[in-house]
């Protein structure tokens, strides 16, 4: 009898918070009454950290060997991480709540913990569990089923007119919170290319509707009406890094700073790749409930484009020093901006007190090049940096914030050495010198 029903594995890593609504995956799969779904929650498995010695291209690992005793013991302390786990998930108001969900949507539910390295665990469990559908909980993002013009009306209707309640930033371009009739939360950017024809604007708007990256923020619609020209985005929950970078949010760790940095790189190499420039500021970086980084607001700059005829879209610190000339490679200029937004990461946003009474990059370059970490560093972080993830950070900075364009990463290299960063392998031409160790 339950050979035809659909089983859905939802696969959740359990250093992250529990966020999935059951009732939006039940519509979205288009699951049938009956259907099984089953929670997977993976936690990482107690391993010994590897000490490393950091060589110029990867680590030396130094390992040893166990005796029974130990692999025993070993044994045992997964099997209480397990059942601990299950506890806590069974018994949060989220799991709760998605147990009354599968009743009401008369769905059979339920949840198990496994131990062990994410993806081989995955892996294995949708093999042996039959699934017919895999849903990656941990980047669980609203679905649209095609793409919306709005009518300026329904834009006044969804933000309540405009009104100043529902401004969410007014920094250059105005950015509204909009509620559409199904419930679901909105972003509406006004656009600032009054001048471009409509036949113009209506082909970017096709672009960037084609944008797909876990890393990037949806484009799910827009609006142009006479004057009135909206972009709608994905709403992300948990507001802007800027945001968080100006109230010093204790969670923001040294991990979640790093891992930021490294998913903003990637979403911008994504956009660039797809001929999208012009977006990297701490206010376009939304981030989710766990902290994964998405570029929003997007758009409406093209590589070689006269940077001067931009100057409103962007925040002044975030300018490369050659933006108001024509013919420039706009990318670069996004490499600049990206290196003040990993030197805000690194030393935490700054008032005019903190320098001094200099302009934030001028206090900031001679710490940068005479690597004084201790005055680099934000003093809001509980937890200290890595400290060679530090030193290769402060040097991946200094490079990205060169005065000279040419002398600049490109935006696919920063990828690469953050990723080199974040596994602690040396970055070849940021690696430190014997009397730097």
């Amino acid at each position: 009898m339950t050979t035809n029903r659909q089983r859905t594995l939802i696969i959740h890593d359990a250093s992250k918070q529990l966020s999935i609504s059951l009732r939006s995956m039940v519509v979205q799969l288009s699951l049938s009454y009956g259907s099984i779904i089953k929670l997977l929650v993976i936690t990482e498995a107690f391993t010994e950290k590897h000490r490393f010695q950091a060589k110029r291209c990867g680590l030396v690992l130094k390992s040893k060997t166990h005796s029974s005793a130990t692999i025993n013991k070993h044994k045992a302390d997964i099997k209480e991480e397990i059942y601990k786990t299950l506890v806590r998930y069974s018994t949060s108001l989220e799991f709760k709540e998605m147990l009354v969900a599968a009743d009401m949507l008369q769905v059979e539910f339920g949840i198990t913990v496994e131990a062990g390295m994410l993806k081989e665990v995955a892996v294995e469990y949708a093999k042996s569990y039959q699934a017919t559908h895999v849903v990656l909980g941990r980047n669980t993002r609203p679905w649209y089923r095609q793409k919306m013009n709005f009518t300026y009306a329904e834009l006044q209707i969804a933000t309540n007119g405009f009104c100043s309640q529902n401004l969410m930033s007014d920094h250059g371009s105005k950015t509204y919170l909009g509620l559409l009739n199904d419930q679901r939360k909105i972003l509406i950017r006004e656009t600032p290319s009054v001048t471009m024809g409509e036949e113009d604007y209506q082909r970017e708007v096709r672009m960037l509707e084609g944008v797909r990256h876990s890393n990037v923020a949806l484009l799910i619609g827009s609006c142009s009406e006479g004057p009135n020209r909206f972009l709608v985005y994905e709403y992300i929950c948990n507001g802007s890094l800027n945001t968080h970078l100006s109230d010093g949010n204790k969670k923001m760790t040294w991990e979640i700073r790093i891992n930021i940095a490294y998913g903003a790189a990637k979403g911008l190499a994504y956009l660039h790749e797809e001929g999208i420039y012009g977006s990297m500021r701490p206010s376009n970086i939304l981030v989710t409930h766990d902290f994964q980084p998405m570029l929003s607001y997007y758009g409406f700059m093209n590589e070689y484009e006269t940077l001067g005829e931009r100057s409103a879209m962007k925040t002044y610190e975030h300018l490369a020093p050659e933006y108001d000339e024509t013919g420039k490679e706009v990318s670069k200029a996004d490499v600049f901006a990206f290196g003040m937004v990993l030197l805000e990461l690194i030393t935490g946003r700054k008032t005019i007190e903190d320098t001094d009474g200099q302009s934030y990059l001028r206090w900031a370059r001679p710490l940068l090049r005479q690597k004084k970490y201790t005055e680099l560093t934000d003093p809001t972080l509980k937890d200290s940096p890595d400290v060679y993830q530090l030193y290769w950070l402060v040097r991946m900075a200094d490079k990205c914030l060169s005065l000279d364009p040419n002398s600049r990463y490109s935006i696919n290299k920063v990828v690469k050495a953050l990723s080199d960063v974040i596994n602690r392998c040396g970055v070849e031409e940021f690696s430190p010198t014997e009397s730097e160790l």
